[in-house]
C-alpha cells in the first residue's frame, strides 16, 4: 500500500541520532544518510520498500507536526516494543504511553506511544500474542543499544565497567588494579572527544547497568577519510556470553557508515580476546606482533590486527 513515509525534522542530526537505535532495534537497515541533503531512510530487511524517511521540509520552512497525526511502525516482539520506548526516550523522546496491552483494540495489541524531538508523534506496537512463535522468533536480547550521554550515572557506569574488564584480564590499555580515579580521567578524555565530535560512543544496557560499551575513532588523516578504528569494546563480565559484544560491533558498523566510514580496522589480544567474534563478523586477519602489550596482571601477549569494508544494506 504504501511507497514511503517522510517525517520532517529541524535538527538533522538530533533526528538521525534519535531514530537510528529504534531502527536497529526493529531491524530496518540504513538504506543511505546524506548530511548534506539532510536526509536519511530505513528500510525492510528484505525488501527496498516501504521506505521511513527524515529530513527537512522541502518547501525550508520550519517542521510541524499535525494533530490527529502518528506513524505506527511494527515491532517483531513485546520485548522490541519495550526497548525502542526506552531508546526515544534515551534520545529524548516524551512518553505518550507506556508499553503494555490494549485489549480495546484486539486481546493481543502490545504498544507504546512517544514524540520525537519535533514532536512528531509515533507507536511502536506488536500484534502478536505473547509466547508464540512469531512473537519470539526476532525477538531482541534483553538490552538496549544507544548512545552515551554524559551524566553522572554514566560516568559512574563507564568506571566501573572499565575497572571490571581490566580486573578480569582484558587489554584495554591498563594494567590491573585500575584504581577509580584513573578510570574517571579515562573516561572523562573519551567523553570530551566525543562531545567535539572526534568519536562515537555507544553502550548496552540492562535497564539502568550499564553492561558493555563500543567507540568509534572518527579521526582519520586527511586521504583516508572513510577509515575509523573500533575501540573499547567491552562487555561486564558478568553479562557475557549473552550477545552483547556482537551487537554493539554491528551497531557500531551501522553507526559508522552514517559518518562515512566504509573501512573499520581493530585489534585484539591474540590469547583470550576477541578472534573468533571478528572472523565471525566478516573481519580479515591481517597480521600479528609478538610482545605487543602487557596483561594487565603481568607477562607479554601478541596481538593481531584485523579489517572489514562495510556497505550500507550489509
Amino acid at each position: 500500500m504504501l511507497s514511503h513515509i517522510h517525517v520532517g525534522v529541524s535538527d538533522f542530526d538530533r533526528a538521525l541520532a534519535f531514530y537510528g537505535p529504534l531502527m536497529d532495534v526493529l531491524g530496518y537497515p540504513l538504506k543511505f544518510a546524506d548530511r548534506e541533503a539532510a536526509m536519511a531512510g530505513w528500510k525492510p530487511q528484505a525488501a527496498d520498500r516501504p521506505l521511513f524517511l527524515i529530513g527537512r521540509p522541502y518547501d525550508g520552512e520550519p517542521a510541524s507536526c499535525g494533530n490527529g497525526q502518528m506513524i505506527a511502525l511494527l515491532a517483531p516482539s513485546r520485548a522490541a516494543v519495550e526497548q525502542c520506548y526506552q531508546a526515544a526516550l534515551a534520545q529524548g523522546g516524551q512518553s505518550e504511553g507506556a508499553p503494555g496491552l490494549r485489549p480495546h483494540y484486539h486481546p493481543h495489541y502490545y504498544g507504546a506511544y512517544f514524540r520525537d524531538p519535533d514532536g512528531n508523534k509515533l507507536c511502536v506496537c506488536c500484534h502478536a500474542p505473547a509466547g508464540t512463535s512469531k512473537e519470539t522468533a526476532d525477538r531482541q536480547a534483553d538490552f538496549m543499544i544507544a548512545p552515551l550521554t554524559d551524566t553522572p550515572a554514566i560516568r559512574a557506569g563507564l568506571r566501573d565497567l572499565l575497572m571490571d574488564v581490566v580486573d578480569a584480564g582484558g587489554l584495554v590499555h591498563f594494567m590491573a588494579p585500575l584504581s577509580p580515579a584513573d578510570a574517571d580521567v579515562f573516561w572523562d578524555g573519551a567523553l570530551k572527544s566525543a562531545s567535539r565530535g572526534e568519536r562515537l560512543m555507544f553502550g548496552a544496557f540492562d535497564g539502568t547497568l550499564l553492561t558493555g560499551t563500543v567507540t568509534i575513532l572518527l579521526n582519520s588523516p586527511p586521504n583516508a577519510p572513510h577509515r575509523a578504528e573500533v575501540a573499547k569494546l567491552m562487555t561486564l563480565s558478568s553479562h557475557r556470553r549473552r550477545g552483547i559484544a556482537r551487537a554493539l560491533l554491528r551497531h557500531a558498523e551501522r553507526e559508522g557508515l552514517k559518518h562515512g566510514k566504509t573501512l573499520l580496522v581493530l585489534d585484539t589480544a591474540a590469547e583470550g580476546g576477541s578472534s573468533a567474534l571478528y572472523e565471525s563478523e566478516g573481519f580479515i586477519f591481517m597480521g600479528g606482533m609478538p610482545d605487543h602489550a602487557y596483561r594487565p596482571h603481568g607477562g607479554f601477549c601478541a596481538t593481531r590486527f584485523y579489517y572489514k569494508h562495510v556497505r550500507v544494506g550489509q
